[in-house]
């Protein structure tokens, strides 16, 4: 999970030409403006990550005129991404939560803070499946009416927290900011780079050795970034299955090659994100196949035949198989590498990239463009 909010060390300071009251923090990887003499290089802070939704609460009141979102912004020419604050001071009782001053570098003090992930397509995905829900009134609903009715739910549709199949993770790569000593991580990796789309995550799955019936198996499930949609409604996620015709292929493969996977990929297109790259119908592209049975995602040589087979797209390829050089592997290297035009429209910035490991995907993490961020795009 993301940590929005936690404990982190300055590692450096740096001014910033012509500004007299505010100065430059690395933390982690990321650059954030804070007032000058707040910190020095070693103290402690609280660092909330860009994208965190603050509560309304007086200790960050100040960030009210912003709707208490944190995100990236350019202040004299320099870019911020985050919000640092002092630890407090346990003998005083303004600012933040005094118990925060006790907690330790690296500790996640999230929850603690009541910080919340500002997630405007998660809201999105929840308002679908409600309206979903009340136009088509799904069979298995009143089973949650009693107690043996839900416990009998749960093993039909075994989830996760909230509503996520058990059987595979989400999508979400980690951000090449958070990854200290990044320079080392991929020293003697090969990777190959692919576009990261600003779209909407779809799974599609298929477990062929899950029981729905008293004599039959094998469950095909339709999932959007948050939400397992246990059964056809009117959505995007099903809407995108029933045009690829994805169930009856998935199935008929899983069966002949005696094995359980779960295609991730991004829905783009009209109606997705305001149809940024402008094309005339919606598309899916896939980057995951994961391996249900063996707990694994499939190699990059493993899983486009696959791909293939089902008559998927992929997510544009950026660059072939390569060694990163020894100078070119830091965390700006990455940055400026995730700046550039979208395979699918030339006209727009690209939301950014995704580097993945070329031996066994087991290991992947995304750069975010900052020119796309500044121009209005989302996080994710």
């Amino acid at each position: 999970m993301r940590k929005l909010a936690s404990i982190q060390r300055i590692d450096r300071l740096r001014a910033i030409p012509g500004a007299d009251n505010i100065e430059v923090a690395e933390i982690l990887g990321w650059e954030v403006v804070v007032r000058k003499g707040e910190f020095k290089e070693g103290d402690l802070c609280v660092y909330f990550e860009i994208d965190s939704l603050l509560p309304d609460k007086e200790w960050c009141d100040f960030m009210r005129p912003r709707r208490f979102r944190v995100k990236t912004i350019k202040l004299r020419k320099q870019l911020s991404q985050g919000l640092a604050l002092p630890v407090p001071d346990p003998d005083r009782s303004v600012g933040l939560p005094t118990d925060i001053a006790y907690c330790k570098l690296g500790e996640d003090v999230t929850e603690r803070l009541g910080v919340k992930k500002w997630d405007p397509q998660g809201r999105k995905e929840h308002k679908a499946y409600a309206e979903a829900r009340q136009g088509n009134k799904q069979p298995h609903q009143w089973m949650l009416r009693f107690g043996m009715g839900r416990w009998l739910h749960h093993k039909l549709y075994p989830r996760k927290r909230g509503s996520w199949p058990v059987w595979f993770p989400k999508t979400d790569e980690a951000r090449v900011q958070n990854l200290r000593d990044i320079e080392r991580i991929v020293e003697n990796m090969y990777v190959y780079i692919t576009e990261k789309l600003d779209g909407q995550s779809c799974t599609f799955f298929y477990n062929r050795n899950f029981k729905t019936g008293l004599f039959s198996r094998g469950l095909f499930g339709v999932c959007s970034r948050n939400i397992w949609y246990k059964t056809k409604t009117n959505c995007n996620w099903w809407n995108m299955a029933e045009a690829l015709e994805i169930e009856e292929k998935l199935k008929n493969f899983c069966e002949k090659h005696q094995v359980s996977y779960a295609i991730q990929g991004e829905i783009v297109g009209p109606g997705v994100q305001k149809n940024q790259y402008g094309l005339p119908e919606r598309k899916f592209y896939a980057f995951n196949v994961y391996d249900i049975e063996n707990g694994r995602y499939l190699s990059v040589g493993e899983k486009y035949p696959v791909l293939e087979r089902l008559e998927l797209d992929t997510v544009p390829h950026l660059l072939p198989e390569i060694r990163i050089p020894y100078p070119n592997r830091t965390v700006k290297y990455w940055l400026a590498l995730a700046e550039g035009k979208s395979v699918l429209n030339e006209d727009i910035e690209r939301e950014g990239i995704v580097i993945r490991d070329f031996e066994s995907d087991a290991f992947s993490f995304k750069a975010i463009s900052n020119k796309f961020l500044l121009g209005g795009g989302e996080d994710e």
